[in-house]
């Protein structure tokens, strides 16, 4: 669990990062910057000026990382409902229809 929570998170630093550098994904063994800029929300408070503009903003990160993890999240599930059901079941035998 705290694998996947750590490979989220970077992943989500690596997709947010239009205006700032990106992250040292490979820090302290390269200091190489990644970044994909599709949505940036760094810093948000500075550039929000109105309640109506922090809404919008809290709206459009929430889509982003929805549309991220929610296909994820249903693809693992989907394949641990397969496991589960491509093991065989054990019957049990019941003591009336023993004897």
């Amino acid at each position: 669990m705290l694998c996947a929570a750590m490979l989220s998170h970077s992943i989500l630093d690596v997709l947010t990062s239009r205006l700032a550098p990106g992250p040292e994904l490979l820090w302290p063994f390269y200091s190489k910057r990644y970044a994909a800029g599709m949505v940036d929300y760094l810093d948000f408070s500075i550039r929000v000026r109105a309640p109506l503009e922090f809404l919008i903003l809290v709206l459009e990160i929430s889509v982003a990382e929805a549309l991220i993890f929610i296909p994820l999240l249903l693809v693992i599930r989907l394949i641990k409902n397969n496991l589960r059901t491509s093991r065989p079941r054990e019957v049990g035998i019941e003591p009336q229809q023993m004897g």
